[in-house]
């Protein structure tokens, strides 16, 4: 009795796997595939389309096409079918197919953009001032060819106080600017602790107008900046280190190009005095002219110094600048006047002869100590 109820439990289970079989190819035999390939007007593929498929007594199919533009809907209920296509800044594209069995039916697609589409490019630019890039001490990869390389921009240069046109180099990492000899002389410079004289291993430019002096009897290079505005610069791009072989012959050390502005917001007027005569009048607008603009400026400076005898310092300034355009696609014009008058001075500070008169050896004073026998050379006459 066990024998024969097990062989009707096999024959049963037999009979079971044969029908689902026989419905399964009967539903393949009634059903189909669509497959296709989507792109744009030019036949570029388009990833991430949306494609929705609608048919006949079937529930809605969704799916995204991949990389490469592709999708595929297998067993799809033969019959008419709806696809939908929709892709964000594209128009949206319906198509109606006929699904039969076997062969997958194919259907590509062609999106085109939307009316109201934003398309944005961006690329490289071949002209760019890195003196215009926001942030520039995060923002020059790919502009800056080293990391010695680098820009001050005009927001930069409003934070700080200028009171002397030297101070506007001493923005650059690693430069100081000194003064000797009265202040109508050419600055000394030292970048990051390396004597560069006059001018001698740095050049420089204002506007890409070169500075330095190719002979001089004081100073092989020598640059007097004396002329510089500070209200007028845009920006100051540098470089640092013997790399820049395009700067030329006194780029040893680095070089530094001042940019002046093209136009002014507002004009500005400004009258300053101080300590030991110094005072100074600045003045300079940027009236419309011929489709550009025109940038005129004038200074006028005076001071003694903190000498015991006075350098009698006076300095008469004056800018004229006409541009057209924007930097990769306009012109300036730049015409600049300086005269300088001043008694050169290597005498002791009039504050510090009060501490050193008397002493012989050593004495003390209020910002350090001071060696009597230095102080005497200084001192003396020639």
């Amino acid at each position: 009795m066990s024998f024969r109820l097990s062989d009707a439990f096999r024959n049963l289970f037999l009979q079971l796997v044969i029908i689902l079989g026989c419905a399964s190819l009967a539903q393949a035999q009634q059903s189909g595939a669509i497959t296709g390939r989507v792109v744009d007007q030019t036949g570029g593929a388009l990833p991430g389309v949306l494609v929705e498929l609608a048919a006949d007594a079937a529930a809605p199919r969704s799916l995204l096409s991949d990389a490469g533009g592709k999708y595929r809907f297998d067993r799809v209920a033969t019959g008419t079918a709806e696809l939908t296509f929709r892709l964000l800044n594209f128009s949206v594209l319906r198509r109606t197919v006929t699904v039969t069995p076997g062969t997958p039916v194919i259907a590509d697609a062609m999106l085109t953009l939307a009316l109201n589409a934003d398309v944005i490019v961006t690329g490289t630019s071949t002209f760019r001032n890195i003196a215009d890039v926001e942030n520039p001490a995060e923002n020059l990869v790919g502009i800056a060819a080293a990391a010695s390389q680098g820009a001050i921009t005009a927001v930069q240069l409003e934070a700080r106080p200028l009171m002397r046109a030297g101070e506007v180099l001493e923005t650059v990492p690693g430069m100081v600017v000194s003064q000797h000899s009265g202040e109508g002389k050419a600055n000394q410079y030292y970048l990051r602790g390396f004597n560069l004289d006059h001018g001698t291993d740095f050049s420089m430019t204002v506007a890409g107008v070169p500075v330095n002096t190719p002979t001089g009897a004081h100073a092989h290079g020598y640059a007097d900046v004396g002329f510089l505005i500070p209200e007028l610069v845009s920006g100051v791009q540098y470089k640092k280190g013997p790399y820049f072989a395009d700067e030329g012959d006194f780029s040893a050390a680095g070089a530094a190009n001042v940019n002046y502005v093209n136009r002014l917001d507002a004009p500005l007027v400004r009258v300053s005095g101080g300590h030991d005569k110094w005072g100074r009048l600045f003045g300079a607008a940027s009236p419309d002219l011929a489709g550009g603009h025109l940038l005129a400026a004038f200074e006028l400076n005076h001071s003694d110094g903190p000498w015991e005898r006075p350098d009698n310092y006076q300095k008469a300034n004056a800018v004229l600048r006409f541009s057209r355009g924007d930097a990769p696609n306009g012109f300036s014009v730049t015409g600049t006047g300086y005269w300088a008058d001043w008694d050169s001075t290597d005498h002791r500070i009039d504050m510090l002869a009060q501490y050193v008169d008397d002493s012989r050896f050593h004495r003390h004073i209020p910002w350090g100590r001071v060696d009597g026998v230095d102080a005497a050379i200084q001192d003396s006459p020639g």
